[in-house]
């Protein structure tokens, strides 16, 4: 009765991969099975399932996607020469086959989804389906390799996935689905489920740009199909966003997302739920403040511009963020943050002047006395902007208000800068000024010191013409 139990028995080692060269049992089945199309109907559903599940099979990207069976016994060869004979890391040339026919297994299932109207109308089929889209599509996104040192003057090179055979098609298929009307709409609702659209959109962080493209295209329909999933896809994208701007400042689909947003923004009924003006002010405006801000400034300006558009008041929280978020030492962005205020001021009213005419008028005067003639000259041509101009000149609370900060700087430029468009421009500005309100321009030459007209190193250096490169 007190003998010990007999020692459980050791577990049994995993059995071996499969030597180079063999076949190996998970992908055998692929080449015998025949097209769906060439079976009788009753049998096509159980192929497309088992078609499905072979799909799911991943590769490496060692090799070559694509190839034929005389060429992959030479590519292994090959391969395992170049390994110095160790061919464990060695594709087969049976596994470089099945690449190649699970890629035009793929196809087929593109053109069955075409073909078929009942096919993928099936809740067990079309789970199967995302199962395997899931399989190939959502995993972990390969990075470049580093570049070799070489010629400074070469350009570098895009990156290309080397598993894009394989993606294209599974992308293509993806795309038939969501778009395909015949598809009932609560099977789609089941299989795109949170999880998968939580998993599609961080694929946006793809190196190569083919990828980026087939998920914008994608994220659009799937928006417009199922409205269920809408406030989803606005919220997982901004929550991209945040980590963006305020953990990694890296993300290579900002540019993509704040399309899919334009479209979105585009809809918007009026009056703006507060929903979506809480995302503007949180999620939108801050991405004007990383240092790659120039690779999407485009889209984020059209993004604002459909805002205001929308509601005239938007621009009290709009041009704020934007003069908070200025940038310093660039010439560039400075120049394109002055086209993207020039479009925003098309909707500004005089009633939202007050919220922000001061902290613009002291933006303006460092801007006017920066060190850049063009940025300089940029900002002068704002007068140019007819609504500009309106709410500058003519509204007597803004002119009074700004012309005092402003008036330092554009009567130095108009009188000792060296580059000619921008003494002219500034003259222009205060002959309006001058025109429209003579008491208040006075008032301001008055204040200007009797000796401005020389530069006692008071800061006034940006005047002088910068030396010439030797």
């Amino acid at each position: 009765a007190g003998r010990p139990p007999p020692p459980p028995p050791p577990p049994r080692p995993p059995a071996p991969p499969p030597p180079p060269g063999a076949e190996d049992p998970r992908l055998s089945p692929i080449h015998r099975l025949p097209a769906i199309k060439s079976v009788p109907a009753w049998q096509q559903r159980a192929l497309l399932l088992r078609k499905l599940r072979l799909c799911s099979v991943s590769f490496d990207s060692t090799s070559s996607p694509m190839i034929d069976a005389g060429e992959a016994e030479e590519e292994a060869a090959a391969a395992a020469a170049a390994a110095g004979g160790d061919g464990s890391s060695v594709p087969s040339a049976t596994t470089l086959v099945a690449r190649d026919t699970k890629r035009q297994t793929l196809l087929e299932l593109v053109d069955v989804c075409d073909t078929s109207r009942t096919a993928f109308n099936d809740y067990r089929v079309l789970d199967d389906t995302f199962a395997m889209l899931r399989a190939n599509l959502i995993r972990a996104l390969p990075k470049p390799v580093a570049p070799t040192p070489g010629d400074p003057d070469e350009e570098e090179e895009p990156f290309m996935d080397p598993q894009w055979p394989h993606l294209a098609v599974a992308y293509e298929l993806l795309l038939h689905l969501v778009s395909l009307d015949w598809i009932e709409l609560p099977l789609k609702k089941k299989v795109i489920d949170p999880s998968f659209v939580r998993g599609l959109l961080q694929l946006f962080d793809s190196e190569d740009m083919r990828e980026r493209d087939y998920l914008k295209t994608i994220t659009h329909r799937i928006y417009s199909k199922l409205t269920q999933r809408r406030a989803l896809i606005r919220r997982v994208i901004c929550n991209i966003f945040f980590e963006f701007v305020y953990e990694t400042q890296e993300h290579n689909g900002v540019a993509e997302m704040l399309e899919i947003l334009a479209s979105i923004i585009n809809g918007f009924a009026v009056p703006i739920k507060d929903e979506h003006k809480v995302m503007l002010a949180r999620a939108l405006v801050p991405l004007h403040k990383p240092a790659s801000v120039m690779t999407y400034h485009p889209q984020l300006s059209y993004c604002m511009a459909l805002y205001v558009a929308k509601d005239h008041t938007l621009t009290r929280e709009i041009i704020p963020g934007l003069l908070r978020y200025w940038p310093f030492g660039n010439s560039q962005k400075q120049i394109m943050f002055l086209n993207e205020l020039e479009d925003v001021f098309e909707y500004v009213r005089d009633d939202d002047m007050p919220f922000f005419r001061r902290p613009l008028a002291l933006r303006l005067k460092k801007v006017l006395g920066g060190y850049h003639f063009q940025v300089a000259e940029r900002a002068l041509c704002l007068w140019h902007a007819e609504r500009f101009a309106v709410l500058m000149l003519e509204g007597a609370a803004t002119r009074s208000e700004m012309l005092p900060h402003l008036f330092p700087m554009l009567h130095a430029n108009a009188h000792r800068h060296w580059h000619e468009s921008v003494r002219q421009l500034s003259a222009h500005i205060l002959d309006q000024y001058a025109e429209t309100d003579s008491d208040l321009f006075e008032t301001c030459l008055a204040a200007v010191p009797a000796d401005a007209d020389e530069d006692d190193g008071g800061g006034l250096g940006h005047l002088e013409k910068p030396p010439a490169a030797e």
